[in-house]
């Protein structure tokens, strides 16, 4: 009898690093190309400032480098929040898939329209505000994001295989596991919150912009 290698009912090893799967990494690109979008997009935005869409990226620049406590909550909490609110619906749906990604993306859009805008006004000042007031929040938030996304994205795979291919799925153990991640996600959004926060009052009165 011949001789089987390996031996019998040894998991792979590639289910051993599920935040290096392709569905996580795409998310990351989702991410950094939406990070991309929004820096290319700052010397328009100072050009055409009077165009709703370019008025409306001014405003949310604004809006995240202001000092101002509500202004913070704002842009550091309970908007990653609205967004982990979207993700959270676009599980529940058949065609949530794009949205996930798109979702990511705009979160990708918006920190690098800040972290370009700063950059282009402020050069080294606008430099250092990116690396000590922004960029831990922005760093805690994303993760939270692609992580969650990455779950939302697997549930409304499953939505669409069942309402699309008949294929009927175990969604009540992927729902509840739902649940319990988006207050996760939320919990580290909060905490990013303060993070930034903190990162302003020890470094602002050192950083002019």
């Amino acid at each position: 009898m011949r001789r089987t290698s390996g031996r019998p009912g040894r998991p792979h090893r590639g289910g051993a690093a599920p935040f290096l799967d392709p569905l996580t990494t795409s998310l990351a690109v989702a991410f950094f190309l939406g990070l991309l979008a929004g820096a290319l997009t700052v010397p328009a935005m100072r050009q055409h400032s009077g165009d709703l869409f370019f008025g409306s990226c001014m405003r949310l620049v604004q809006t995240a480098v202001s000092n101002q406590l509500w202004h913070m909550a704002v842009s550091a909490f309970l908007l990653p929040l609205f967004l982990l609110l979207c993700l959270l619906l676009s599980a529940f749906s058949g065609v949530g898939i794009p949205f996930c990604y798109g979702i990511v993306a705009v979160y990708g859009f918006g920190s690098g329209l800040v972290g370009g805008y700063l950059y282009s006004a402020y050069s080294g000042s606008g430099i250092l505000f990116n690396l000590l007031m922004l960029l831990p929040a922005t760093v805690l938030t994303a993760v939270a994001m692609i992580c969650f996304a990455r779950l939302c994205t697997s549930c409304a795979y499953l939505v669409c295989k069942d309402l699309f291919l008949g294929e009927k799925q175990e969604l009540a153990g992927r729902f509840k596991k739902l649940r319990g991640s988006v207050l996760v996600a939320g919990g580290l959004c909060l905490l990013a919150a303060g993070v930034k926060v903190l990162c302003f009052l020890i470094f602002s009165a050192h950083i002019q912009v």
